[in-house]
């Protein structure tokens, strides 16, 4: 035990004389020795220098719209409708642009969920009027690809659902 512990130590203090040579610095005007700095600009100077290089990441395809969903969505004023569509790999989120039916950007969205609802849609005094919603996916340097098919929404002013008339009212007295 004793022999083993000896036979330790004296690896410990070899181990260390031999990296303690490595790492230790010595002065130039001392002995005429070299200083890490010393070494590190000739190993600097020595390996090529290369410009750090940006890897490109590539603008994601469109997502398509959920199969759920019908051809044209429809909405009322009040109601809204809600938009969804297929997850795309690797997406950082996703841009939703809502057009009107004079072709000018009404509302821009940035979500990383998969279904955004619509509402308050400005349908002046028509009765029925058609928007585009279009969906766009962004990557992870926020680069957002082109945006995919757009899908009709209709919105009428009123419901097309009318409530019942009622005839006579009981009241208990």
């Amino acid at each position: 035990m004793k022999k083993a512990f000896l036979l330790g130590v004296a690896v410990g203090f070899f181990c260390f004389y031999i990296f303690g040579k490595i790492f230790v610095t010595t002065h130039p005007a001392s002995d005429g020795g070299v200083t890490h700095s010393d070494m590190a600009s000739t190993a600097a100077a020595n390996c090529p220098q290369r410009e750090p290089q940006a890897i490109e990441v590539p603008l994601l395809p469109p997502p398509e719209f959920s199969k759920e969903l019908p051809e044209e969505l429809e909405a009322s004023k009040e109601g809204g409708t809600v938009v969804a569509w297929d997850p795309v790999p690797k997406a950082l989120r996703y841009d939703v642009i809502v057009t009107s039916p004079q072709g000018t950007r009404m509302n821009k969205l940035k979500t990383p969920f998969t279904e955004v609802q619509l509402r308050d849609f400005r349908t002046g005094d028509a009765e029925e009027s058609r928007f585009l919603v279009s969906i766009a996916t962004v990557n992870i340097d926020g680069k957002p690809g082109a945006f995919g098919k757009p899908k009709r929404i209709i919105v009428r002013d009123r419901p097309d659902i009318t409530a019942p008339t009622i005839k006579s009212i009981k009241t208990e007295d």
